[in-house]
């Protein structure tokens, strides 16, 4: 991009007050070759150019900077030179040039000079211009400017014009045609030769640290050879579909096969959908062909079953529930013993409550309400909630507020008598049929598990299991 300053001047300073007939010229050190802006495709400065002054013989002008780019001069040797003709107080005809300088910032003339003024007389001008004067009787100031420039340019002696054909250098017309075509500046169409166009992203590849890989892309004949240059897959609508899908490793495998035949063999090997809704793997497809977390395996179905002997049911909320029914009675409870009945938990809830009823009461005494695991043997083990205690020193429904998830399963809920003796809670005289006994006795109405030794807070595990009679019933509500 071409850069250009300001050239400044107050000639008045430097030629004094009284000088005349001051004309000043503008040169390079180009001789007859011509300064171009191939930014804006014109000559600047074609050859010497006269500075316009103003009545105080100051100037300034604007000029493309010596150090630009965006000229013919590539190598940054351009120089200007101002020359300056006048007639001074004594009617004496003087010359001064500054010598070539750069113009690398705003400047102003005397700077750029780097010298003080020394103009010496030109004779002959000087005797042409006097004898001029006295020949026309002429002493206004006006007349002898006149006179004096009319020596200057006839080369100082009244020998008349110089001819257009003496003078060298000329342009071919005049004025010059501007813009002046490439072909008629000597050196410049060999000076751009193989240069590139400006252009705004070869600048920015330009500036970048290339590889030999990226270059080589630039040659890629088309978007084929990109793409497999690059090793891409080619856009596929089906793959593109696949692509949004949450596959399985079993969904996967099947693209694998290698024919229709792998396939229906894999087919025959499954088994068969119940009404098209659920399917019963095998544990091997579970484990080999089918995700397990959406396969039925028989041993999750038969531990379901299990878990859900008395059928699939849903407990409402704020409801209570609690072991199955039967003939209802009272039950002594006995001190620091742990006791209670199976309750069955069909799908995952959370309690709010626990519950049991006080039928007898005792002073100072208090009933501890749990709930415990059971094992694959439906036999309590470890505990899942210690709820703390109700007060057994009077009768009636007796509860605590809690806040218990329960997985679906069966579960243990037990009452703890602490604190004394004497104390009846509700209970039951029916057997329960999942809690099996050791002697096929029917009068035995074995309905509980229990066991001893529980003072204070309950342990993690229930200790040693027994069969209970006539257990009671602690119940929970659904939040």
């Amino acid at each position: 991009m071409t850069t250009t300053y300001t050239l400044t001047g107050d000639l008045s300073d430097l030629l004094g007050s009284d000088a005349v007939a001051v004309v000043a010229t503008l040169g390079t050190n180009l001789g007859d070759v011509g300064l171009i802006d191939l930014d804006a495709n014109t000559v600047r400065l074609p050859e010497r150019a006269a500075i316009p002054l103003d009545e105080n013989l100051g100037f300034s002008i604007t000029l493309i900077a010596t150090n630009s780019s965006g000229t013919n001069i590539v190598d940054e040797s351009l120089r200007y030179i101002v020359n300056v003709d006048y007639i001074d107080g004594l009617g004496s005809r003087r010359s001064w040039d500054s010598g070539y300088f750069e113009l690398t910032a705003n400047t102003d003339l005397a700077d750029a000079a780097g010298e003080d003024l020394a103009l010496p007389a030109i004779p002959a001008l000087q005797a042409a211009a006097i004898d001029a004067a006295t020949a026309e009787n002429i002493d206004d100031e006006d007349s002898l400017t006149r006179i004096a420039l009319d020596a200057l340019y006839t080369g100082g002696g009244g020998g008349g014009s110089t001819a257009w054909a003496d003078i060298t250098g000329k342009p071919a017309t005049f004025p010059p045609t501007l813009p002046i075509a490439q072909s008629d500046v000597t050196n410049l169409v060999s000076d751009l030769a193989g240069k590139q166009t400006a252009d705004a992203d070869l600048t920015a590849i330009a500036s970048l640290t290339t590889t030999a890989y990226g270059r080589a892309l630039l040659t890629m004949a088309d978007a084929a050879a990109a793409l497999s240059a690059i090793g891409a897959q080619t856009a596929d609508a089906d793959l593109t579909a696949i692509a949004a899908l949450a596959t399985t490793s079993y969904g996967r495998a099947l693209l694998e096969l290698a024919d229709q035949a792998a396939l229906m063999a894999l087919l025959a090997s499954a088994s068969t959908t119940v009404e098209g809704k659920v399917e019963l793997a095998t544990d091997a497809e579970a484990i080999t062909g089918t995700d397990a977390a959406r396969a039925l395996t028989v041993a999750a179905w038969r531990a379901g079953l299990k878990a859900t002997n008395r059928g699939s049911r849903v407990l409402k909320s704020g409801t209570y529930y609690g072991p199955p029914a039967g003939t209802h009675n009272t039950t002594t409870v006995t001190q620091n013993s742990t006791t209670g009945q199976l309750f069955v938990v069909p799908h995952a809830i959370t309690i709010d409550r626990i519950a049991c009823e006080v039928t007898t009461a005792a002073a100072s005494t208090t009933v501890r309400l749990a709930i415990w695991n059971v094992d694959s043997n439906d036999e309590p083990s470890t505990l899942v909630l210690d709820a703390g205690t109700v007060a057994s020193d009077t009768t009636g429904a007796k509860e605590i507020t809690i806040s218990q998830s329960l997985a679906p399963g069966t579960y243990l809920a037990t009452g703890t008598l602490q604190g004394g003796t004497g104390v009846s809670l509700r209970g039951s005289s029916t057997s329960d049929p999942i809690i099996g006994q050791s002697i096929p006795n029917g009068a035995n109405a074995i309905n509980g598990y229990s066991t001893t030794g529980h003072t204070g807070a309950l342990p993690g595990t229930f200790g040693t299991v027994s069969r209970a009679l006539l257990a009671p019933r602690i119940h929970v509500r659904i939040a």
